[in-house]
C-alpha cells in the first residue's frame, strides 16, 4: 500500500494561500472552460444524465488515495477529473486558511503533489498539440485545458506545496508549448476585442486565468530551476509569440492598462529564462540563422519602443523588459562562442590613403555564418523601419560589453541565481505586481553590469571593433549616398531621410561612448580616420543638399514639411557633436563650413510653426556651438570675423517680417548710429527727462520721440499688427540665437567680432524700443510682451558679451571698450535712458500680463546694472593700473638710473598709456555726470511734487526710480570692484593721496554725493513715518529733515570727521588740471600722510558706527515693511533692494578711498531697516514668498559691507553693536533652516558658498524668481557670506562675542533669559530644538572653516570643549526613529527645524573638528561619543515603516504631555530616502575620520567602534520592499544600498591602513560581516549581491589586516556551516583578486 503518515501534520508558519474555495456545484465560466467539439459535448451531456460525478471520499485516511485512483480512472471524463482535482486543491486551501487539523492519510500529500504535477502538465501540453489549426498567425486559436484556469490553479498548487514541503518536481521540457498557447490566446483576444473589451477581459473574465499563469510561470523559472529543454526552435517560436504580444500592446497604446501590465510581466517571465538558456546553450550555425531571421527585427523593434517608454507607463516592468531584451540580443548574437568571428572582419583596410571617399566602395565579403547578421541588417536599413533601425547603435554597445567580459575586463562575476520565495495567491488589486517583481529586483542587465567594466581595451581589440562598426555603418552610408545621387524634393521622402540620419546618429553616439577610436593606434595608413571623414563628408554634403532643397522650394510646400526639416537639421547638428567628441581631426580646420551649416539650419528653424521644434533645434545648436567653442579653446583656435557677420545677418533675417514695412527697410543693424541724435531724442521726451513725469504717466510726446529713433514710421498700423501676430515665432527664434551668444566664453572675442556683435545688439534694442513706443495702445499688449522679451534677451546677451570680453582684456592688462568704441560713453548712456523708457511702459500691458512684465522689468534692471558695473570696472581699472605703473616707475628711477633706462626699453610708450588712462577717466566722469544729472532732476521733481502736494506718494513710478538706482549702484560697484583687483596694502595710501590731485576725482566725488543725497531722501520719503501723516510714506516733516541733512552734507556739521571731510571737499574743488591726469611724484612726507589717512579711516568708521545703535526702530514705517515681506508691492521691494545695494557700494568705496562723506542718519537708518526686516522674517508664521527672499538680498549685501567696517573700529566701544548683528544673523539663518526642512545642510554641501564674488549681487533675479524652495538655499548662502565677513578678520574681543553667542545657541539659552530652554525631548514625535540652535550649528561650521590667525584661533580653542558638548547634547535630545521621516506640516506655528537635518549638521561639524586634530584637540570622552553616535541613530532603522510612525511608538500618541497642536497639524510622514543615505554616509565619514586621526583613542574603545559598524552593516541587510514579510516597512533600493556600502567600506579600508594599531581587532569586524552575510543577521536574509560587491573591497582589506592565527580562529569558532564556507570563499577570492604577492 502507499506510504502512510505516522505523525499528525505539523502546522506550517507559511503565508496562507487565499484561494477561494468553490462549492460543489460551481463550474468555470465559458471563457475559462474547454472548447469541446459538438460530439464531445453530446457525450458529456449523456454521461452526466446517466451518473453523477464521483468524488474521492472525504474521510480520512483514504482521501488522497481515492483522488489518485479517480484521476487514473479511464471511465471518468476529462472535465470530471479536472473538477475533482480542482476541488481537492480548493479544500486544501480552505483547511489551511481555517487552520483545520489534518489527520492520517494512507498516501502522503507529497506523493499526491508529485502525481498531480505530472498529470496536470500532461494535460497542459497535450491540449496545446490538439489546439492548432491550419490558419495563419493572426487567426490562430487555441482550445483545450491550457485555457482552463482550473488546470493552472492545480499546477500552481503543486509548485507552491513542493516548495513548502521540499518535494522535488519534474518540469516537462515541453511546457513551453503551453506558454506558447497562452501567448497566442492573449494575442487573439487583443486582435478581436475593442479597447474596452480588452481591458474588461483582463480584469474580469481573464483575470483568474492570466493571473494564475503569471504565478505558475514565475514559480517554474524562479524556484524550480526552469526547464531542461535544449530545443532552440521551441524557444524561438514561444518568444516570437511573446514579442508579437508586446508589440501589440504598444501598437494599440494600451501598455498602461491591465492588459499592458499582464503582457509586460508575462514577457519578462519568459525572456529571462530564454536569456539564461542562450547564455548556457549558444546558438549553433543553423540556430544562429533562425535567431537572426525570426527574432532580430522583433527584438530591435522592441528595443526602440522600450527606449522611448522607459519613463512612461509601468516604468519598473518596462525597464526590466528593456534589460532582458538587451541580454537576449547579447547572448544570442554576441555569445563568446560567436565573438571571435565578429572580431575578424578586416573592413577598414579598404579606406587607406589611396581611397578618396568618392569611388565605389568595395563590399567586404564575410565568409562565415556571421555574414547573416549583416545581411539582415542591410535588409532592415533598406526597409527604412524606424524603430528597428534605432536599435542598431545599441547592437554595437552590446558587442563591446561582451568583448570586455571575454577579455577579462569584468571585475565581478556575472549574475547569480535568484532564490525564489514561496508566495500565495495574488490578490485581484495587485496581481500584476506581486512576487514576480522579486525576480528582477536584483537582475543586472548588460548596461548595469557595464558599471563594473574597465573602460580600457587593448589596441587590437579596438581595431577589431572598428571593423564591426564599419560593417554596420556601410548600409547607412549607402542610403545617404543614394539620397545625394537622387535629387531630393520636399515631400514624404523626408521622413525616410530622417529615419536614416537618426539611425546613423544612434550608431555614432554608441561608437563615441565606447571610445573605440584612438588616433595613435590608427596604423593602417589612417584608414580609421579616413572612414570617419567619409562619414563626416557625407553628412556635410547632405546638409548642403538639404539647404539647397529648402531654398529652391516654394513657400507653400515649405510650410507643410518644415517640421520634418527641423528634425533633420537637429540630427545633422547632433552628428557634428559626435564627431567632435570622437576626434576633432575628423573635422579638422573646417570650422567655417561647420558654423555656416548650423546657422543655415537655424534659418530653417525660424520658419517652423511648432515652437517646440524651434526650441529643440535651437537648443541643440547651442549645445554643439558651445562644444565647438570649448574644444577649440583647448587647441587655441575664436571665432572668424565673417562668422560674426553671418550671425548678425541671421539675427536681422529673423526679424525680416517686421522689416517688410517701408519705414523699417532702411534700418541698418550692422553700423553704429549717431548716438548723440538718438540720445537727444530721449532728452526731448518729457517722460524721461522731466522728474515730475516719474510721478505721472504722460504719453503725449511719444510721437515726437519716434521720429528721431526711426526716420519714418508705418502709416497703416492695422496691417502691421496682423503681420506681427503671424510672425511672433520669429522673436522666439531670435532669442534662441541671442542665447547662443550668451555662452560665448572669454577669450573667444576679438575686438572686431565684439564690435560687430555689440553694434548689432544695440541696434536691435533701438529697433525694439521704436516699435514699442509706436504701438502704445492697450490692444497691442501681446505684441508688447514679445517685444519686451526680445529686448530683455538683447540686454542679457550684451551683459554676457561685455563680461566675457572685459574680463579677458583686464587680465591681459589691455585696453578694452575705449579702443573699440571711441565714444563708449554714449552707448552706455543709451543703456541708462532705454531702461528708463522700457520700465515706464507698464501702462501698455494688460492686467493678465502685469505680473510677467513686473519680473521682466526687474530682470532688465538687474542686467543693466551689471553692464554699468563692467563698464566702470573696466575703465577705472585702467586708471588704477596706470597710476600704479607710474608710481613704480618713479620708484625705480630714484633707485637706479640703469633700471630706469631698462624700463624705458621694455615698457610701452608712457604717453600712449597716459592717453588711454585719460580717455578712461573721461568716460567714467561723463557717465557719472549723466547719472548725477538724472538724479538731481529727479530729486528736484520729487521734492516739488511732495511739497506742493500735487500728487500722492502712492502714484510714484517706482520702477523708473529703481532703474536709475540700479544704474548708479552698478556704476559705483564697478569702481569698488576695480579697487579689489589690486593689492590694497600697496595702493591704499597712493589712491587716497591721488584722489585730491586731479579734477576727475573731484567730479566723481560730487556725483557720489548726489547719489548719497538721493538715497537719504528716498529713505525719508518712503520708510520714515511722518508724525502728521502716519499712514503715508512721507511728508513735509521728512522733507524738512532731509533739507537740513543735505545742508549738513555740504558744510561741517560740528564733528571732527565732518569738518575733516568738508575741508577735503573744499580742497578738491580748488584743485585744477587741464584734463590730463596729474600725478604727484613727490614722495616727501608720504609716510606721514598715509598714517594720517589711516587714522581718518578709523575715525570715519567710528563716527557712523557710533550712531548705529541710536536709531529708533519705532520711527520706521513698520506696516509698509511687513507688507513687503508678505510679497505685496514688489516694485517697492525691488526699489528698496536697489537702495541697499547702492548703500553697500558707498560703504565699500568709503572703506577703500575714504572720500565719501556720510550723513549722520545714513548708516543708522539702514541698520534699523535691516534689523526690522530680518527680525520680522525670523518671526513670520507664514512661509515667505520667493520674491521676498530675492529683494532681501540687498539687505544682506549691506550687512556684509557693514561687517567690513568693524576691524577698523575700537572693539570695546562697539562690542554690543557687533553682538546684536551676530544675533541677527543667527535668527535669519535659523529661519531658513526651519523652512528648508530635510533639505537644510551645512555650507560644505552648498556649492554656491564657495563661488560667490563681490559682484554677485547682480544677476540674481534670473536664477531665483522661479526657483521655489531653492530660494532658501540662495538666501541662506548670502546670509553665510555676510556672517563670514563678521568672523573672518575681527578683533579677539569681537570674535569672543560671536563665540559666546554660538555657545548660548548650542546650549539652548538666550541672553538675559535663562528660563526658556531651546533644546528638549519634545513630544512623541521626537525631540526638538529652536531655529537659533540650528543656526548656531551652521555658523559654528563657518567659524571652524574661516577663522584664522593665532590669536583668533586661541579664542575658538578656549571654548571648543563647551561647543562640542553642546553638539552631543543636541544629538542626545533629538535621536529617535522619527528623524528619518519627512513630516508634512500645515500648522503655521510650526517653526522648529527638522530634527533629522539638525543631527546631520551636528555630525558633520563633529567630523570637521575631529579631522582638524592639529588645530583642535578633542577630549577622549568626546571621541567615545563620536564612536557611539552611529549605533544610537541607526539602532531602530530596520523598524521604520514607509509612512507614519513605527508601530512601537504609537502608544505615545495620546500621552499627557503630547503637543496637541503639532499632532493635529501632522497629516502624514514618510521616510526621506535621500536623507537616510546622507545620514548613513555622514556617520561613516565620522567613524572614518576618528579612526584616521585619533588611532590610540579609538583602540582604547574599540568595542564602541565595533558596535557602530555592526549596526551600520545590519542596515545593509535589505530585502525587497514588496516582500510579504516586510510589507509596509522601509527598505533601501539596490542602488541606494550600493551607495551606502561604498561609504561603509572605507572604514574597513582605513582599518587596514592603520593595521599596526588595529590588527588584533580586525577579525572581529570580519566576523560580524560573515555572520550577517551568511544569513544570521536580524532579518536572516543576508546581503544582496550588488550591495556586497560594493562592500567587498573593504572586506578584502580586513582579511589583509588579519593575521593567520586570527583567520584560523574564525575558522574554528564558526564550525561547520555557511559561515565557515563564506570565510573560505572570501580567502580564496582575496588571494585571487586582492593580495599582492610580488616583491617590494
Amino acid at each position: 500500500m502507499a506510504d502512510s503518515e505516522s505523525k499528525p501534520k505539523q502546522k506550517h508558519t507559511k503565508k496562507k494561500r487565499k484561494l477561494k474555495v468553490l462549492e460543489d456545484d460551481r463550474r468555470p465560466s465559458k471563457t475559462q472552460r474547454f472548447d469541446f467539439s459538438e460530439t464531445e459535448k453530446e457525450k458529456e451531456k449523456d454521461a452526466k444524465e446517466e451518473r453523477p460525478i464521483r468524488r474521492p471520499e472525504e474521510g480520512r485516511p483514504w482521501g488522497n488515495l481515492q483522488l489518485i485512483l479517480s484521476l487514473q480512472n479511464k471511465e471518468l471524463l476529462l472535465q470530471e477529473k479536472v473538477q475533482l482535482a480542482y476541488d481537492f486543491v480548493a479544500t486544501r486551501a480552505k483547511e489551511e486558511e481555517e487552520d483545520t487539523e489534518q489527520g492520517f492519510e494512507t498516501v502522503s500529500l507529497s506523493r499526491v503533489i508529485i502525481f498531480l504535477n505530472d498529470w496536470i502538465q500532461s494535460l497542459l501540453i497535450s491540449s496545446e498539440k490538439k489546439s492548432k489549426v491550419d490558419l495563419d498567425k493572426t487567426q490562430f486559436r487555441v482550445v483545450g485545458t491550457c485555457l482552463d484556469f482550473r488546470c493552472w490553479e492545480i499546477f500552481k498548487f503543486c509548485l507552491e506545496e513542493s516548495l513548502e514541503r521540499h518535494v522535488p518536481l519534474n518540469i516537462s521540457r515541453n511546457l513551453l508549448k503551453a506558454i506558447h498557447c497562452i501567448a497566442r490566446n492573449a494575442l487573439s483576444q487583443l486582435n478581436d476585442a475593442s479597447l474596452h473589451a480588452k481591458e474588461s477581459f483582463f480584469i474580469v473574465e481573464g483575470f483568474e486565468l492570466y493571473g494564475t499563469v503569471l504565478s505558475c510561470v514565475s514559480l517554474v523559472f524562479s524556484s524550480h530551476n526552469g526547464l531542461s529543454n535544449e530545443n532552440l526552435d521551441l524557444w524561438i517560436s514561444t518568444v516570437d509569440a511573446v514579442l508579437e504580444l508586446v508589440h501589440k500592446i504598444y501598437t494599440d497604446n494600451i501598455a498602461g492598462g491591465n492588459a499592458g501590465k499582464f503582457v509586460l510581466q508575462f514577457s519578462c517571465l519568459v525572456l529571462e529564462p530564454f536569456s539564461k538558456f542562450l547564455r548556457v546553450h549558444p546558438c549553433r550555425k543553423n540556430g544562429f540563422h533562425d535567431f537572426v531571421d525570426k527574432l532580430l527585427e522583433l527584438l530591435l523593434h522592441l528595443l526602440g519602443v522600450l527606449n522611448l517608454q522607459a519613463d512612461g507607463n509601468n516604468p519598473g516592468w518596462t525597464r526590466d523588459l528593456l534589460k532582458l531584451v538587451e541580454e537576449v540580443l547579447s547572448h544570442g548574437l554576441f555569445h563568446p562562442a560567436h565573438i571571435d568571428g565578429f572580431l575578424s572582419l578586416h573592413g577598414k583596410e579598404k579606406h587607406g590613403k589611396e581611397y578618396d571617399g568618392q569611388s565605389e566602395e568595395p563590399k567586404m565579403v564575410v565568409k562565415s555564418y556571421h555574414r547573416h547578421l549583416f545581411d539582415k541588417l542591410e535588409k532592415i536599413v533598406a526597409a527604412k523601419k524606424v524603430l528597428p533601425l534605432s536599435g542598431i547603435g545599441e547592437l554595437f554597445h552590446l558587442l563591446v560589453v561582451q568583448v570586455k567580459k571575454q577579455k577579462g575586463a569584468l571585475v565581478l562575476s556575472e549574475g547569480t541565481k535568484i532564490v525564489g520565495k514561496t508566495v500565495g495567491f495574488i490578490h485581484s488589486e495587485d496581481y500584476f505586481s506581486g512576487h514576480m517583481s522579486m525576480m528582477f529586483a536584483g537582475n543586472h542587465s548588460v548596461l548595469s553590469e557595464n558599471s563594473y567594466l574597465s573602460s580600457s581595451l587593448n589596441s587590437e581589440t579596438r581595431k577589431s571593433l572598428f571593423d564591426f562598426f564599419v560593417q554596420i555603418m556601410e548600409p547607412l552610408l549607402f542610403q545617404i549616398k543614394g539620397y545625394l545621387q537622387t535629387k531630393l524634393e520636399v515631400g514624404p521622402a523626408l521622413l525616410d531621410v530622417h529615419c536614416t540620419l537618426k539611425s546613423t546618429n544612434k550608431l555614432l553616439a554608441s561608437f563615441m561612448h565606447e571610445k573605440v577610436y584612438v588616433r595613435t593606434e590608427d596604423t593602417h595608413e589612417g584608414a580609421c580616420l579616413n572612414f570617419l571623414k567619409v562619414v563626416y563628408d557625407r553628412i556635410m554634403s547632405f546638409s548642403v543638399e538639404i539647404n539647397q532643397m529648402w531654398l529652391s522650394t516654394v513657400d507653400a510646400d515649405k510650410g507643410i514639411h518644415v517640421d520634418t526639416l527641423n528634425l533633420i537639421g537637429k540630427e545633422l547638428i547632433a552628428a557634428l557633436g559626435y564627431f567632435l567628441e570622437i576626434d576633432y581631426e575628423v573635422i579638422g580646420n573646417d570650422l567655417v563650413s561647420l558654423w555656416l551649416m548650423m546657422l543655415s539650419f537655424l534659418a530653417i528653424g525660424l520658419s517652423s510653426i511648432d515652437m517646440s521644434d524651434q526650441s529643440s533645434l535651437s537648443s541643440k545648436m547651442v549645445d554643439v556651438g558651445c562644444q565647438v567653442i570649448n574644444l577649440y579653446s583647448e587647441l587655441r583656435q575664436f571665432v572668424c570675423r565673417h562668422i560674426a557677420s553671418r550671425f548678425c545677418r541671421n539675427l536681422e533675417k529673423s526679424l525680416s517680417p517686421l522689416l517688410s514695412d517701408a519705414a523699417y527697410r532702411d534700418f541698418d543693424f550692422n553700423s553704429s548710429p549717431n548716438w548723440q541724435e538718438v540720445l537727444s531724442a530721449f532728452d526731448n521726451l518729457s517722460v524721461v527727462v522731466s522728474g515730475a513725469k516719474y510721478v505721472t504717466n504722460d504719453c503725449a510726446s511719444v510721437a515726437e520721440l519716434t521720429s528721431h529713433l526711426s526716420n519714418r514710421l508705418p502709416t497703416e498700423f492695422n496691417e502691421e499688427k496682423k503681420a506681427f501676430l503671424l510672425q511672433s515665432m520669429e522673436f522666439t527664434a531670435c532669442q534662441s540665437s541671442l542665447n547662443l551668444l550668451c555662452w560665448m566664453p572669454k577669450g573667444y572675442l576679438n575686438s572686431r567680432s565684439f564690435s560687430l556683435y555689440t553694434t548689432c545688439i544695440l541696434n536691435l534694442e533701438r529697433f525694439v524700443v521704436c516699435r514699442l513706443i509706436k504701438c502704445h495702445c492697450a490692444s497691442c499688449s501681446h505684441n508688447h510682451y514679445e517685444l519686451y522679451r526680445l529686448f530683455l534677451s538683447c540686454r542679457r546677451t550684451l551683459k554676457h558679451l561685455i563680461m566675457a570680453f572685459c574680463e579677458e582684456k583686464m587680465e591681459a592688462s589691455q585696453s578694452s571698450l575705449t579702443s573699440i568704441f571711441p565714444e563708449v560713453s554714449f552707448p552706455v548712456l543709451w543703456l541708462l535712458k532705454s531702461v528708463s523708457v522700457m520700465v515706464g511702459l507698464q501702462h501698455t500691458f494688460s492686467e493678465d500680463r502685469a505680473s510677467q512684465f513686473r519680473y521682466m522689468s526687474f530682470s532688465l534692471m538687474d542686467q543693466t546694472s551689471y553692464v554699468f558695473l563692467m563698464f566702470s570696472k573696466s575703465q577705472f581699472s585702467h586708471v588704477v593700473h596706470f597710476s600704479m605703473k607710474v608710481k613704480k616707475s618713479c620708484a625705480e628711477q630714484l633707485n637706479s638710473d640703469l633700471v630706469h633706462e631698462q624700463s624705458h626699453l621694455t615698457e610701452t610708450d608712457p604717453c600712449s598709456d597716459s592717453s588711454k588712462a585719460v580717455d578712461a577717466w573721461n568716460n567714467v566722469v561723463l557717465v557719472a555726470e549723466a547719472l548725477k544729472e538724472q538724479t538731481e532732476n529727479l530729486l528736484i521733481s520729487l521734492k516739488d511734487a511732495l511739497c506742493n502736494k500735487r500728487v500722492e506718494v502712492g502714484t510714484v513710478d517706482l520702477n523708473r526710480l529703481s532703474s536709475l538706482v540700479s544704474c548708479f549702484q552698478g556704476f559705483m560697484w564697478g569702481l569698488a570692484s576695480a579697487m579689489n583687483h589690486i593689492d590694497v596694502k600697496e595702493c591704499d595710501g597712493e589712491m587716497k593721496l591721488l584722489k585730491w590731485k586731479n579734477e576727475p576725482f573731484s567730479k566723481l566725488n560730487l556725483c557720489i554725493n548726489v547719489f548719497t543725497d538721493f538715497i537719504d531722501f528716498s529713505l525719508c520719503m518712503f520708510l520714515i513715518e511722518d508724525d502728521q501723516q502716519p499712514e503715508g510714506l512721507g511728508g513735509a516733516q521728512n522733507l524738512s529733515r532731509l533739507d537740513q541733512k543735505n545742508d549738513c552734507s555740504l558744510e561741517p556739521s560740528g564733528g571732527d570727521n565732518d569738518i575733516s571731510c568738508a575741508n577735503k571737499r573744499q580742497k578738491s574743488k580748488t584743485a585744477r588740471s587741464s584734463g590730463s591726469l596729474h600725478i604727484d611724484n613727490d614722495s616727501e612726507n608720504t609716510g606721514g600722510q598715509e598714517m594720517r589717512l589711516q587714522l581718518d579711516s578709523e575715525v570715519c568708521a567710528t563716527n557712523f558706527l557710533s550712531d548705529v545703535d541710536l536709531f529708533e526702530l519705532r520711527r520706521l514705517n513698520r506696516p509698509l515693511l511687513r507688507s513687503l515681506l508678505k510679497g505685496d508691492n514688489p516694485e517697492a521691494a525691488f526699489f528698496l533692494r536697489e537702495l541697499f545695494i547702492a548703500s553697500s557700494a558707498i560703504l565699500r568705496l568709503n572703506l577703500q578711498i575714504n572720500c565719501i562723506p556720510l550723513s549722520s542718519c545714513f548708516v543708522p537708518i539702514f541698520n534699523g531697516i535691516s534689523q526690522l526686516l530680518l527680525l520680522e522674517l525670523a518671526n513670520m508664521a507664514d512661509v515667505p514668498q520667493p520674491i521676498s527672499l530675492v529683494w532681501l538680498d540687498g539687505v544682506l549685501k549691506y550687512l556684509e559691507e557693514l561687517g567690513n567696517q568693524f576691524p577698523l573700529t575700537n572693539p570695546t566701544l562697539y562690542r554690543d553693536v557687533y553682538a546684536k548683528l551676530i544675533d541677527l544673523h543667527l535668527k535669519a539663518i535659523g529661519k531658513c533652516i526651519s523652512l528648508q526642512g530635510k533639505r537644510a545642510t551645512l555650507a560644505s554641501h552648498d556649492a554656491e558658498s564657495s563661488t560667490k564674488t563681490l559682484d554677485s549681487h547682480v544677476g540674481l533675479f534670473d536664477a531665483s524668481l522661479s526657483c521655489g524652495p531653492y530660494c532658501f538655499d540662495e538666501f541662506k548662502s548670502r546670509l553665510r557670506m555676510s556672517f563670514k565677513v563678521f568672523i573672518k578678520k575681527p578683533s579677539e574681543l569681537h570674535l569672543l562675542s560671536a563665540i559666546q553667542a554660538l555657545e548660548r545657541a548650542l546650549v539652548g539659552v538666550q541672553e538675559g533669559c535663562m528660563v526658556i530652554y531651546d533644546v528638549n525631548t519634545g513630544s512623541a514625535h521626537g525631540g526638538k530644538v529652536s531655529s537659533i540652535t540650528a543656526a548656531g550649528i551652521d555658523c559654528l561650521d563657518l567659524v571652524l572653516e574661516f577663522v584664522s590667525g593665532r590669536k583668533r584661533l586661541s579664542v575658538v580653542k578656549r571654548h571648543l570643549k563647551s561647543l562640542i558638548a553642546g553638539l552631543f547634547n543636541i544629538v542626545l535630545h533629538l535621536q529617535s526613529p522619527f528623524i528619518f521621516y519627512r513630516k508634512l506640516i500645515h500648522n503655521k506655528g510650526q517653526t522648529d527645524p527638522d530634527p533629522g537635518s539638525v543631527i546631520l549638521m551636528c555630525i558633520e561639524v563633529l567630523t570637521r573638528i575631529s579631522g582638524k586634530h592639529a588645530l583642535f584637540q578633542m577630549d577622549p570622552c568626546h571621541l567615545q561619543q563620536c564612536l557611539r553616535i552611529p549605533a544610537a541613530l541607526f539602532q531602530s532603522f530596520r523598524g521604520l515603516r514607509l509612512s507614519d510612525a513605527p508601530a512601537s511608538y504609537n502608544f505615545f500618541m495620546f500621552s499627557d504631555n503630547q503637543d496637541n497642536g503639532s499632532l493635529e497639524s501632522m497629516d502624514s510622514c514618510t521616510v526621506d530616502r535621500q536623507f537616510t543615505i546622507d545620514l548613513f554616509a555622514a556617520c561613516c565619514r565620522l567613524l572614518n575620520t576618528v579612526l584616521k586621526h585619533h588611532k590610540s583613542e579609538c583602540e582604547q574603545c574599540i568595542a564602541l567602534l565595533e558596535d557602530s559598524v555592526c549596526v551600520l552593516l545590519r542596515c545593509l541587510e535589505t530585502v525587497d520592499a514588496d516582500s510579504v514579510v516586510r510589507k509596509g516597512y522601509f527598505s533601501w533600493e539596490v542602488e541606494e544600498g550600493v551607495k551606502c556600502a561604498c561609504f561603509l567600506r572605507r572604514i574597513y579600508e582605513e582599518m587596514r591602513q592603520q593595521k599596526d594599531v588595529f590588527r588584533q581587532h580586525c577579525f572581529k569586524f570580519l566576523s560580524n560581516y560573515i555572520w550577517i552575510y551568511s544569513g544570521y543577521g536580524p532579518l536572516k536574509t543576508g546581503i544582496r549581491r550588488e550591495i556586497d560587491d560594493a562592500l567587498r573591497p573593504g572586506v578584502y582589506a580586513l582579511i589583509d589586516a588579519c593575521s593567520a592565527d586570527d583567520l584560523q580562529y574564525l575558522h574554528t569558532v564558526f564550525g561547520e556551516g555557511p559561515c565557515r564556507s563564506t570565510l573560505a570563499t572570501l580567502q580564496h577570492d582575496y588571494k585571487l583578486n586582492f593580495q599582492y604577492e610580488g616583491k617590494v
